[in-house]
């Protein structure tokens, strides 16, 4: 009877979740006609003039990551700029946003038992901010699917050999080459594989994170030396600047948003070239060194200011963004939330010591910290919402167990 009705659930949630991220991806991402941003604009300079180039289609960019933009220059290489193209680029987003709540089953299984999967599952099916995910036409669903790739990797000790840890370096370098913060995620996953091989020798552990290391970095390195050859410095990306400065200026409250529209603030300030007059790559460095030193001048010079801006920015990752139309809707925010409080204070009382726990915890740390950095928008959250539905999963099964004397995907 458990088990029929079990798979009833999964079999329920599955069809809700599916359904419902291919509704919001046709309904707000338009395939035929889609928005897709820099990305767009990047790739079909690609295509139309031949060099990686944003602002102006002469000029050399580095200000967005290559791996999106050279994803949908691709497509458009072998269907064409349109239709074709767009559609087949919905169903990789569409696919990667399915394919998620799958990887946290298996890391539930890997950290925890199948009960705990099942229910993780169900819930990371239709949990809203995954769903939302694929409400437009961005990376996200992509490299979410990329990282939570990297970390069921690590975790999985059944793999021999520098194998597992060279996989994990590979999937985390294509992280980077969509969200450059992928680099950071080497402190969490790095330290979870150096405690994970501690029947090894020292010499063993430092060998297996120096192949991770080298091998999360692999991928970005042609784009670095494709950035000194074109700005005369190795660089990532000409948008630091910018976009620490949303985060750190007299009019934003965190978010880089209007609070009052929703729409993106203008920034204040008077960088040596406007974007509409850029025509040379060292225009675009020229203003990211500006913001770049403007935001620090700022945060330098407002500490009370700068530590309500921290505040307002826990808020708006831990709580909810307000300043968003779709964020601010409680059955949206109320959940995540939710998960935060309940599977932090899961694993405060039942698994601080499990290094996996441990490094699940930090992942979601880290881009917390990103975005106490730089600012918040919602899709900074949905990222690493999985990681606390993983521990609301074990906390309900937990509760499930102890007050009807065993979990409901159990026979």
């Amino acid at each position: 009877m458990a088990v029929s009705f079990a798979r009833k659930i999964l079999i329920a949630a599955t069809v809700l979740g599916i359904t419902a991220r291919a509704g919001g991806l046709i309904v707000y991402g338009n395939p035929s006609e889609p928005n897709l941003w820099e990305f767009g604009v990047i790739a079909r300079n690609l295509i139309e003039h031949g060099g990686f180039a944003f602002f102006h289609p002469n000029a050399p960019s580095a200000y967005m990551p290559p791996g999106f933009p050279l994803l949908i220059a691709g497509l458009y290489a072998v269907f064409g700029i349109g239709h074709a193209a767009h559609w087949i680029l919905a169903a990789i987003l569409l696919a990667a946003g399915i394919a998620l709540p799958f990887v946290v089953r298996r890391i539930a299984v890997q950290v925890w038992d199948h009960d705990v999967a099942v229910v993780a599952f169900v819930l990371a099916m239709v949990w809203p901010h995954l769903i939302l995910m694929n409400a437009g036409f961005t990376g996200l669903p992509i490299s979410t699917l990329l990282l939570a790739l990297a970390i069921s990797v690590a975790i999985d000790t059944r793999a021999k050999g520098f194998g597992r840890v060279a996989a994990c370096g590979l999937l985390l370098g294509g992280y980077s080459l969509i969200r450059f913060e992928g680099l950071l995620f080497v402190l969490p996953i790095g330290y979870l594989i150096f405690r994970q091989m501690s029947n090894r020798s020292v010499r063993a552990r430092i060998g297996a994170l120096v192949v991770f290391i080298v091998l999360t970095a692999a991928p970005l390195a042609p784009w670095v030396a494709r950035n000194y050859a074109v700005f005369g410095t190795p660089l990532l990306s000409t948008s630091a600047g910018f976009n620490l400065a949303r985060g750190h200026n007299e009019f934003t409250v965190g978010t880089g948003r209007d609070p009052r529209t929703g729409e993106w603030a203008e920034l204040p300030g008077n960088p040596p070239v406007a974007l509409d007059d850029i025509e040379e790559s060292a225009d675009e460095l020229a203003r990211d060194r500006y913001f770049r030193a403007a935001a620090i001048e700022y945060a330098r010079s407002h500490p009370v200011r700068e530590l309500e801006l921290a505040m307002r920015k826990a808020f708006y990752f831990l709580v909810a963004d307000f300043t968003h139309p779709a964020d601010r809707i409680v059955f949206v925010w109320f959940p995540t939330f939710v998960a935060f409080v309940v599977g932090l204070w899961h694993w405060i009382r039942t698994g601080r010591g499990d290094p996996a726990q441990q490094a699940l915890w930090l992942v979601f740390a880290v881009q917390f910290a990103i975005a106490l950095v730089f600012f918040v928008v919602p899709r900074y959250r949905m990222a690493v919402a999985w990681v606390p539905v993983l521990f609301l999963a074990a906390r309900t099964l937990r509760y499930a167990s102890c007050s009807f004397g065993r979990s409901f995907a159990s026979p």
